[in-house]
């Protein structure tokens, strides 16, 4: 089928493939260390940017960042977990790609629809918000600062803590992808 195939000089053209942009790499300027130019005609996954612009598009509504009544009436953890599992799912996704720091967009405007949606549950500012629910948490890449909301549990058990933000934006050759359904619970 004609609109099924597709064929390309990876040079000049990025192919398509599991929402990833496969294209050869031709750098002319940079060298290693030993002078030779070891990133030409290298294969690299990228982020498409359109598949970017449409995944932020979801988190707006007007142009503005979107406050998602649905989850106002649930918990401080809950709102935090969903917004980390759909954050993680997306990331994690694309950590093989080389341009996988491109996502600070997406991180951004998920992180302005999280405090939104906390703001309108307590009534209150995105500011104040971003100020009550602040940490810094430790990671392999060094402290990350993040959106932390706590569960205490009964009966002895550790309280749930939920995280947003703390993935570095990293190319990670090796990563495996972790996919979990966010479940909401109120």
């Amino acid at each position: 089928s004609q609109e099924k195939t597709l064929i390309t000089h990876a040079h000049q053209q990025a192919a398509r493939f599991l929402s990833y942009d496969i294209q050869a790499q031709y750098r002319n300027d940079k060298l290693a260390a030993d002078g030779y130019r070891h990133v030409n005609a290298v294969i690299s996954l990228r982020v498409p940017q359109d598949v970017v612009k449409k995944k932020i598009s979801a988190y707006r509504h007007g142009g503005k960042p979107l406050r998602r009544l649905s989850l106002a009436s649930c918990s401080d953890y809950t709102i935090l977990k969903t917004y980390q599992d759909e954050y993680r799912g997306f990331v994690q996704y694309y950590l093989h790609a080389i341009n996988v720091s491109r996502l600070g967009d997406y991180k951004w405007i998920v992180q302005q629809s999280l405090t939104h949606t906390l703001a309108a549950k307590y009534h209150s500012t995105t500011r104040t918000m971003a100020k009550r629910f602040h940490s810094t948490v430790e990671t392999p890449y060094g402290p990350r600062t993040c959106l932390e909301a706590t569960l205490v549990r009964g009966g002895g058990k550790k309280p749930l803590v939920a995280r947003f933000r703390g993935i570095p934006r990293v190319r990670n050759k090796k990563a495996i992808l972790v996919d979990l359904v966010p479940a909401v619970i109120c």
